[in-house]
């Protein structure tokens, strides 16, 4: 049924560019950011703010752990 075929493959277009239409995306992302930065403090406290915080503690921990690793085994081969 090549008609068919046909109006289900228009009909999957239509859908993709309502769905993935640059204004519109642009008009849903800064109206998830606008809402984001008025319940910002609730967004801080829960657990995904806590989980994220922590986390990027400890990447800059290891890192600045790394960098001074770095810096000994250098000096180590200057000498």
């Amino acid at each position: 049924k090549p008609e068919l075929w046909q109006k289900n493959v228009d009909r999957g277009v239509e859908v993709l560019r309502n769905k993935f239409e640059r204004e519109i995306i642009f008009k849903s992302f800064a109206e998830f950011v606008e809402a984001s930065l008025k319940s910002l403090p609730e967004i801080r406290k829960s657990l995904t703010g806590r989980l994220l915080r922590h986390h990027g503690a400890q990447s800059l921990k290891y890192f600045s752990a790394w960098i001074e690793e770095k810096n000994k085994n250098r000096k180590s081969n200057e000498i």
